[in-house]
């Protein structure tokens, strides 16, 4: 997955406007693929339990409305329909096929801020569908590429490393107590 990653980061320098590959270049980065890091992608296998009939009913929320904090997420079908994206020109909610040996690609919030919205971040969720048995898991395993910690994205965010802090604290992850203490730790480790 993370070769298929880099490839697929190729295709988007390779195809990428040229004012957004210039700035890139003015910030350092000559390739999307160059940024990749190997030990900061990874591979999780995500079970959406089943609901208990009478408490939930088709249409119910397994994974509420968001987008990856990655670059790319690389994700091969999952065990059950479910996954749906927003069309960022509608608003309306799609339901993505399941398609047996299909990967879906989605663009993470850290390759729009690269771009400066060139490429947008894939807003999805996952639901249970209408015509589907609540009563049944689904099985996911995404691959999240993640680009080197010091890697620079945006004027707003110098760095990954303080995006992604940042997305952590938003979701209850990590506190700003437990940063300060990394950092203060850092400080030390260099002393």
């Amino acid at each position: 997955m993370l070769e298929l990653g880099r490839e697929l980061l190729q295709w988007i320098d390779e195809h990428m406007d040229a004012a957004t590959r210039e700035q890139l270049r003015t910030n350092n980065v000559t390739r999307l693929a160059e940024t990749l890091d190997p030990t900061n992608t990874m591979m999780r296998i995500l079970r959406y339990p089943p609901y208990d009939p009478e408490l939930a009913a088709p249409g119910a929320t397994r994974a509420s409305a968001h987008e990856d904090i990655n670059l790319i997420t690389l994700l091969p079908s999952g065990s059950a329909r479910g996954l749906e994206l927003r069309d960022h020109r509608t608003g309306e909610w799609r339901e993505v096929p399941l398609v047996p040996e299909a990967l879906i690609i989605n663009i993470g919030d850290m390759l729009e801020q690269m771009s400066n919205g060139e490429y947008r971040a894939t807003s999805h969720r996952v639901v249970v569908p209408a015509d589907e048995d609540v009563s049944s898991d689904r099985m996911s395993i995404p691959t999240f590429l993640h680009p080197f910690s010091s890697t620079y994205l945006s004027p707003k965010y110098a760095t990954a490393d303080a995006f992604l802090t940042e997305r952590l604290i938003e979701l209850g992850v990590l506190t700003p107590e437990q940063v300060a203490e990394k950092k203060r730790q850092a400080v030390a480790a260099e002393i």
